[in-house]
């Protein structure tokens, strides 16, 4: 500032009778938390600035104002791209400051039903179902406290009473001076809804695989047990129980009294060494079918075992898992063994005959 420039002739016109009232209470004993105008600059122009000013005391009287300019051109030109980018945003944004809305998005207002004039000055928790404030309570106290903050999940209610699921981030800013957190409000209802449907869906595969006939295993894409159904109990002697989540081919184990890659194995990885240790191997589409002796089945007594093994599905056609069917043939293979036999043995004398020869 130029010395013995009157304080009046640096802002806009329209700023200067503000400038004296708070000039006025400052010689008065006033406290200024600063106060912003617009000041001209010499070569023409204006820019934004904030004014703090405490009054000089001399003996018992007020004999003037001391006090710092600072420039917010650059602040401001950072607020007006924030609320530029905010006013475009599709999600939700608020700031806030002593548990209070500061600022709120356009959208923010579409997704909680409120206006601005109703939600600005508010307690944030207003727009939180009761049973969920204390979680999001601490989650802000955590970003306060500089503790590593994850994105929350958490039941937003809206004007009308309407329950959403809501899937919040924050981060911690200075907002006028002063800490303040800026949050973002992503209405996730429709996901929640299709997350339950896909868990009903699958709630009622297991239902449904659990009374099939043929003993049936599923396995996810990381090799761990999601399925073993009744049959396959019966079959293994093993517990649903305790094979529900358990990986690294522990469910081959019944089979063959080790852990090794199996029929639904090969379905995920392709891994032509499993196909070759099952005589009859087949594959139609994405289907595995073969069969297999299995040694330490039935308490080391064996079995001769049929399986088909097919991929499982996301919606966007990535392979979840894999699921296989196994059907005892036992007794099919020893029948077949004994025709084999009647037809090339004389049935008196047990040796071979003329079909043999």
């Amino acid at each position: 500032m130029k010395k013995g420039l009157n304080m009046f002739q640096m802002v806009i016109p329209e700023d200067r009778e503000m400038t004296r009232k708070n000039s006025r209470r400052i010689l008065s004993g006033e406290k200024s938390n600063g106060n912003e105008y617009t000041a001209l600059r010499k070569e023409g122009g204006t820019f934004p600035i904030a004014v703090y000013t405490a009054p000089i005391i001399r003996g018992n009287r007020t004999a003037g104002i001391r006090g710092i300019i600072i420039d917010l051109t650059e602040r401001k030109q950072g607020e007006e791209m924030f609320k530029t980018l905010s006013d475009c945003s599709p999600i939700g944004v608020y700031i806030i400051q002593d548990g209070k809305f500061q600022f709120v998005n356009p959208q923010f207002l579409k997704l909680t039903g409120y206006s601005k004039e109703e939600l600005l000055g508010k307690d944030s928790i207003m727009v939180i179902i009761p049973e969920d404030r204390e979680a999001a309570r601490k989650n802000t106290i955590n970003l306060l406290k500089g503790r590593r903050s994850f994105p929350h999940e958490f039941r937003g209610v809206t004007k009308s009473g309407d329950i959403r699921w809501v899937l919040g981030t924050y981060a911690s800013i200075q907002y006028q001076g002063k800490r303040a957190v800026l949050g973002n409000y992503i209405d996730i209802t429709r996901l929640k809804q299709s997350e339950e449907n896909l868990r009903a869906a699958h709630r009622q595969l297991l239902d449904t695989i659990e009374f099939f006939p043929d003993a049936t295993l599923i396995i996810d894409n990381n090799g761990k047990v999601v399925a073993w159904n009744q049959a396959m109990e019966e079959m293994t002697g093993v517990r649903k129980e305790n094979m529900i989540g358990r990986g690294e081919y522990a469910y081959a184990v019944p089979f063959y009294g080790e852990r090794k890659p199996i029929l639904i194995d090969s379905v995920i990885s392709e891994d032509r060494e499993v196909e070759e240790l099952y005589s009859g191997i087949k594959r139609k589409g994405n289907t595995l079918y073969g069969e297999i002796y299995t040694p330490a089945l039935y308490r080391g007594r064996g079995a001769y075992l049929w399986g088909k093994s097919s991929p499982l599905f996301d919606s966007e056609g990535n392979i979840t898992g894999a699921i296989e069917y196994i059907r005892d043939i036992t007794e099919r293979k020893q029948a077949e063994t004994q025709l084999k036999y009647l037809s090339l043995h004389d049935p008196l004398t047990g040796l071979y005959n003329r079909n043999y020869f």
